[in-house]
């Protein structure tokens, strides 16, 4: 949205996907990670036109990376606080006091995403 930026330079997009640690996929492959980063790039694209050719960097993170940094369980988004029935106003939302900056990461409700 042109109206949520400073200037044309200036524009973000994050997109955060919680996958399983374990099962047939093996993280640690470079390819298999580039093709994971791939789909979710083109699945986004198809709501933002043009979407991939205006990335400027991407990072893509395994759930082992994440769990190493952060301590996350599993390297999970969300932290294990927002699972209890009053976990979620442990945290704060997502709106904050400053025009135009939200919270969106697991560790703000409602978790990773963003609900305004």
């Amino acid at each position: 949205d042109p109206a949520t930026r400073p200037d044309a330079e200036h524009e973000a997009l994050t997109l955060t996907a919680t996958v399983a640690p374990q099962g047939p996929v093996d993280w640690r492959d470079a390819e298999v990670r580039q093709r994971f980063a791939d789909v979710l790039v083109e699945r986004a694209g198809a709501a933002v036109p043009g979407l991939r050719e205006r990335i400027l960097h991407t990072e893509i993170r395994t759930p082992a990376e994440t769990e190493a940094d952060t301590g996350a369980e599993g390297g999970a988004v969300p932290p294990p606080a927002l699972a209890g029935a009053d976990g979620a106003y442990l945290h704060p939302g997502n709106l904050t006091r400053l025009p135009g900056l939200y919270l969106a990461g697991g560790w703000a409700h409602p978790g990773g995403g963003l609900a305004h």
